[in-house]
């Protein structure tokens, strides 16, 4: 019987430079050729790497075929790296070799998870304009109920009609589940070429809960995500009770949550298959839930519609157990009863350690806009580490009982907002998220990675007038967004209306928004920053200078008293006599960028020793190695 040979590549895998208390991603793959390999174990040097994405050994790869794997480098001090990853298996060449350096520096590179994507609407596939990454949230029959409950007409439990409060417990792992348009979904993005995604776990099933425990004393009805009209013609993915917590999880975070468990142990081990993993992408980040602040028991959603309804010591569980489920890491606080604490291994799991090499974040809410504290900023602080004086969630007690003992802090990988509400780009940078990092511990700011898991001009009115406006916010939000201290962005949305690249409608792009988007994809992804924070103000003028991916000098540089926000006119840019400068400054360029510049659309211009900003940034540039 011939012997296979197992290719890796790259052979070398380059990091580059990598900001001290941030990581980097970089995908391997794994090929059979000649006959079918059987990969058994892997062997990893070096402790600032860590490898995840491939399924559990042995790996049979086919002869023509091959796996995917990541590779993450987080360097724990500035100055060189090196390591190396060796692959043991049936093949010829046993062991298979790649090599890994890196740097780890001050100033490191914008990373690609900048530039995720959302999006509302699954015929908006193929997407029009380039990403990195995706997050798996509010599609049809991509989550939680749709997956479970479709509208074809399959249900995991035999009721018909709506208003039943009570449904009973099934295999989660049975044939209910349809994975179809999931899959598809997931299928798309990889064609792409996107390898890592974030999957949001909430919302809950009709079936899974109890809707005569609605807090609020409304079946269910009170959540963001009801709606009566299709309901009432029959569709179970916008039933009632989507923002409470299964059944089978007490308000004090006791119970078995056996619900909860099958169903992340069902999507996991779905998303981590072997052959499923050749033909989709890897599942990087896992979101328990999402905007958990609109809650009345922990919070005050004002008018808006609850999307969550329960206990922080709820919260800390679904937290927990997911973590055991997906990483093998952790505790379970309040299993099997009430105030017992189980290691993962002892607290009733049927597998764990899905994918240890996986991130999990802390469910999200809205950051403050305004530079003071939001109430999401302290019901976040609450999760971590209850030490913002928590609501009283049950009944006379609050269950937010961990202050000096960080429970929520420990469950979590990445310290995860939303930030599309309203406020100018440098405001937020400025003003609103200093006052937001106030309540996060200096160890994590330090330490987790920080994410904005919906961030975008959607729905912010000020900046949506016109779609000039909404080019000019595009590139300065990103630039200040890593300015801030953030390495994951996800942009909410694609297909927003206002606020997207494209009409949701038609999927016809929309000029210059898209055109905005991608040229500050192609700008700022793999830039190498030169200073930290990366951008800074002279008055209005703003300058974020860098070396470009390819090696050439540039700065990104624009106005911000032009424009929505701005104390001068035009107010909005589609009244600029040049809308895609949007203002009349004349800025005098560097020496380093005597090449050439760039405005929004992507057309390069001739080098002027003084050129005109505004509120649209514009890219100056040098030529490759000059200072």
């Amino acid at each position: 019987m011939p012997q296979g040979q197992l290719a890796v590549s790259p052979a070398t895998m380059a990091f580059g430079n990598v900001i001290v208390g941030t990581n980097s991603q970089m995908q391997g793959t794994l090929t059979a050729s000649g006959a079918s390999v059987t990969v058994t174990s892997d062997t990893l040097n070096g402790a600032a790497f860590a490898l995840s994405g491939l399924p559990s050994y042995p790996i049979v790869i086919p002869a023509g075929q091959n796996v995917q794997f990541t590779m993450t480098f987080t360097p724990p001090a500035t100055g060189a790296a090196s390591g190396s990853v060796s692959f043991t298996s049936t093949a010829s060449n046993t062991p298979t070799i790649e090599f890994l350096t890196d740097t780890g520096s001050k100033n490191a590179h914008i990373p690609l998870t900048m530039f995720y994507v959302d999006i509302n609407e699954m015929s908006s596939f193929r997407l029009q304009v380039p990403y990195s990454g995706f997050r798996g949230w509010d599609s049809p029959d991509g989550h939680w109920p749709g997956i479970t409950e479709t509208a074809n007409g399959q249900s995991c439990d035999p009721y018909t009609a709506p208003n039943v409060a009570t449904h009973p417990a099934y295999d989660p792992l049975n044939s209910c589940y349809n994975w179809t348009t999931f899959n598809t979904m997931m299928a798309n993005i990889k064609t792409a070429g996107v390898n890592n995604v974030m999957y949001t776990m909430s919302r809950s099933p009709i079936w899974a809960v109890n809707l005569a425990d609605d807090p609020q004393g409304l079946m269910g009805e009170g959540c963001n995500y009801y709606d009566a009209a299709t309901w009432q013609a029959g569709d179970p993915r916008d039933a009632p009770g989507q923002c409470l917590l299964p059944s089978d999880l007490n308000a004090d975070g006791s119970g078995t949550d056996q619900t909860w468990r099958d169903w992340v142990t069902a999507l996991a081990t779905e998303v981590n298959n072997s052959v499923w993993l050749q033909t989709h992408p890897h599942v990087q980040y896992w979101e328990p839930w999402n905007e958990f602040e609109r809650d009345t028991l922990i919070d005050d959603p004002g008018s808006a519609q609850s999307s969550f309804e329960g206990t922080y010591a709820e919260l800390l569980r679904i937290v927990e157990d997911t973590r055991c489920i997906i990483k093998g890491q952790g505790v379970v606080h309040n299993y099997p009863a009430p105030e017992d604490v189980s290691p993962c291994n002892q607290a009733g799991f049927v597998t764990t350690g899905i994918d240890p090499n996986s991130l999990i974040t802390t469910p999200s809410g809205y950051a403050g806009t305004s530079g003071t504290l939001d109430t999401y900023d302290e019901t976040l602080a609450n999760f971590l580490y209850c030490d913002q004086n928590p609501k009283l969630d049950n009944g006379a007690t609050s269950t937010c009982t961990w202050k000096g003992l960080n429970w929520g802090s420990n469950s979590v990988d990445i310290i995860n907002w939303h930030g599309t509400e309203a406020t100018d780009p440098e405001f937020k940078y400025s003003v609103s998220w200093p006052a937001t990092f106030s309540v996060i511990h200096k160890s994590d700011l330090e330490t987790k990675p920080l994410m904005c898991g919906e961030c975008g001009v959607h729905p912010n009115v000020t900046w949506t007038v016109d779609t000039y406006d909404e080019a000019a916010y595009i590139p300065r939000f990103m630039a200040l967004q890593f300015s801030a201290g953030f390495t994951f962005n996800n942009w909410y949305e694609y297909d927003s209306d206002p606020g997207g690249f494209v009409d949701p409608s038609t999927q016809v792009l929309l000029h210059p928004v898209s055109d905005a988007w991608t040229q500050t994809y192609a700008w700022l992804n793999g830039a190498i920053p030169d200073n930290k924070p990366f951008c800074s103000a002279n008055g209005t003028v703003w300058n974020c200078p860098f070396t470009e991916s390819s090696g050439g000098r540039a700065e990104l540089v624009w106005d911000s008293r032009y424009g929505p926000g701005g104390t001068t006119a035009p107010a909005d840019c589609s009244a600029a006599s040049d809308p895609l400068i949007c203002g009349s400054t004349a800025y005098q360029v560097p020496a380093t960028y005597s090449q050439d510049w760039i405005d929004i659309m992507g057309t390069v211009h001739a080098y002027e020793s003084t050129v005109t900003i505004g509120a649209v940034p514009i890219l100056v540039e040098g030529k490759n190695g000059m200072k």
